[in-house]
């Protein structure tokens, strides 16, 4: 499935890790050339299994091509995970449905998988808008976040619901996963 075209914009360089010693890391941005087949266009990739061929290299035979690009069905809120950094690249229907839902949600440290934070999204626009706004700064006015790096925090749902249960729902998560005592836990309260 062809999901776009990137361009480098910088020099290459070591991996930061130093247990990715072999790896060079490419800087790449998103082209919007051919946006619009992006999801819709199918093509005979190769036996050659690498992430990226070079396109005036390699002639590839399309295997089909959809006027519409349907979005898989949502998920069961239980089983949602993502990453802060694919909040744009979700489906449009998934995230009509993180618009509508509002309940408490967790943020991991997406390396370690450690319980950082249990937050509730109570107002207009769901679990979206409150995680936007942590993709947007890095720390969604959360006190103990803005002390950190901003992080590519990954998301799931612990609960949903609305009005006084929330609080009350929040309180058991934070009290279950530690984030109020454990050391690399982030909330104050």
């Amino acid at each position: 499935m062809f999901i776009g075209i990137y361009k480098r914009i910088g020099d290459t360089y070591p991996a930061p890790k130093p247990d990715y010693e072999d790896i060079i890391v490419v800087p790449l941005a998103l082209d919007q050339k051919l946006a619009d087949l992006r999801g819709k266009l199918f093509i005979e990739w190769g036996q050659e299994r690498v992430w990226v061929q070079f396109a005036r290299n390699n002639n590839k035979s399309i295997v089909e091509l959809k006027r519409v690009v349907e979005d898989p069905p949502f998920p069961h809120w239980t089983k949602f995970v993502t990453k802060l950094s694919a909040l744009e690249s979700l489906p449009g229907d998934w995230q009509k449905a993180l618009k509508i839902l509002t309940g408490v949600y967790l943020l991991s440290d997406s390396e370690t998988g450690e319980a950082r934070y249990v937050g509730q999204a109570d107002g207009m626009g769901g679990f979206l808008t409150r995680w936007a706004e942590y993709a947007r700064n890095g720390h969604g006015g959360n006190l103990a976040m803005q002390a950190l790096e901003k992080s590519d925090y990954v998301l799931r749902i612990l609960a949903i619901g609305s009005g006084e249960e929330l609080g009350e729902k929040e309180s058991h998560w934070k009290t279950v996963l530690g984030t109020r005592v454990s050391a690399l836990g982030l909330n104050r309260n």
